[in-house]
């Protein structure tokens, strides 16, 4: 970042580097803070379930881990930091799918595990039939 910073000012380009100086940190949990009220606000509307609401949880901590971790004079860590989003999108991503799983009738889900093993590989099928 301290070298993003010099390329910024070299080039004269105007980022968000050098507009929250110091103030990276907080601003960063700002964002962070309106994108999980975001979130939770999505919830809410949508009458989401517990599941959902643990993903959103899942998500703040994610935020919390990356804004409390991430140096900010090392590009290699700001970079796995980003990086790591993936991970973000995952979490709440699961807490959607579980949500919409445990939201159905019992009834209407059959699952199915079938295993099978060969000299070479593992395969593993998950199968989720919802029925009529």
């Amino acid at each position: 970042m301290a070298q993003d910073k010099a390329d910024d000012v070299t080039a004269g380009v105007k980022s968000t580097a050098l507009l929250f100086a110091d103030n990276t940190k907080a601003w960063l949990s700002g964002f962070a803070a309106f994108s999980t009220a975001s979130l939770l606000a999505c919830g809410v509307a949508a009458g989401a379930g517990v599941p959902y609401f643990a993903g959103v949880g899942g998500v703040a901590a994610h935020y919390a881990w990356q804004i409390g971790t991430v140096d900010l004079d090392n590009g290699r860590d700001c970079a796995a930091k980003f990086v790591s989003n993936k991970w973000l999108g995952a979490i709440l991503g699961a807490g959607i799918v579980a949500d919409k799983l445990t939201a159905l009738p019992p009834k209407y889900i059959a699952v199915m595990f079938h295993l099978k093993e060969t000299k070479l590989n593992v395969e593993a099928n998950f199968i989720v039939r919802i029925s009529g």
